[in-house]
């Protein structure tokens, strides 16, 4: 997921071999209704819950990717938010 990000934020920055990357994305990109820099955005909150290695934190990516944000992903921010301040992190807004 690491190198997704890269490659997108090399092409966020015009670099001339990732500029393919957006050709291919062009279309998930219009589709979700986002930039690529929202794009390498998103990564990078997806990066840092993923990072805790929690299955709070697995729970929110899914519903990140899938839009469905019931009961289990609330549940599931409170406990990532809880673990994000107990570390000193301030996570941004959902």
């Amino acid at each position: 997921m690491q190198r997704v990000r890269s490659a997108v934020q090399r092409a966020v920055d015009h670099d001339d071999d990732a500029d393919r990357l957006l050709d291919l994305l062009d279309l998930l990109l219009e589709w979700r209704g986002i930039t690529p820099a929202g794009l390498a955005a998103d990564l990078d909150r997806v990066l840092a819950v993923l990072a805790l290695d929690t299955p709070a934190a697995r729970t929110i990516v899914s519903a990140h990717f899938t839009g469905r944000h019931g009961a289990a992903w609330q549940t599931a921010y409170q406990e990532v938010t809880a673990a994000w301040q107990a570390a000193g992190l301030t996570p941004a807004s959902a």
